[in-house]
Formats: C-alpha cells, structure tokens, sequence
C-alpha cells in the first residue's frame, strides 16, 4: 500500500492515521510501535527533508511474511549520519531521538538515498 501525504506539520497525524486503518484492516499488533515509528520518520521527512505542504511524502505499508515494512521517501537532500549522546543528560540540542527510537524498536531498519530518501523499518507482528 502506498499513501501519499502532503508534507508539513499536518502530515505527521495524517500518517498516524493511516498507520492507525492499515493496522486495523490486518488486526495487527504492535500499533503503539507502529505509529511512534511512523511519527519520528515521518517528521524526520519534514524537519530534516524539507517536505512542506507543497511537496510529498510516500508511506510505503506492506507486510511479508509474518513482519510489516514500512517505508516513508521525501525528495530531501539525502542521508547525513549524526552521531548523538544517548544519555538524557546531554546538553545537546533537544530532540534527535527519532531514529535511536526507530533503532530500539523496530527488529531492522536502514536508509536508501538516491534521488529520493527513503527511510525503513521493520517488526515482527507474529
């Protein structure tokens, strides 16, 4: 399944909700790690890739084999690896957890950059 968003703010819930049907239609579990995994990347596709209310956001929802994948591709300007403290007594910046989330959570996940970058992630859902 392929859900195009519109970007900015209001995409984050619209993905949500998406998350939200898809996991109803297929009585999945796992729905809470589903939507927070969604959330971060899709506002990662906002924050970091730039994808305003005039541009796009793809969720990619699929699910083989007893797992779901879920991809989400903006046009950003690529993949930059940003090696963060892990402690939450960093004096780093606020914010910045999405992807050690992502990395907690989901059993794999990886980057494809290209002309688009695609963020992904997949669980379990036995």
């Amino acid at each position: 399944m392929v859900i195009e968003l519109r970007g900015g703010p209001a995409a984050i819930g619209a993905a949500r909700h998406a998350i939200d049907e898809f996991a109803d239609q297929e009585q999945l579990p796992r729905v809470d790690d589903l939507r927070l995994l969604v959330s971060e990347l899709v506002t990662n596709s906002v924050l970091h890739g730039g994808a305003g209310p005039n541009d796009l956001v793809e969720l990619h929802v699929d699910r083989p084999c007893g797992r779901v994948r879920v991809e989400v591709c903006d046009a950003g300007r690529g993949w930059t690896q940003q090696i963060r403290s892990t402690s939450l007594e960093s004096d780093q910046t606020p914010g910045g957890w999405g992807l050690i989330l992502v990395g907690a959570l989901a059993d794999s996940w990886g980057v494809e950059a290209g002309d688009r970058t695609c963020v992904w992630f997949e669980i379990a859902v036995n």
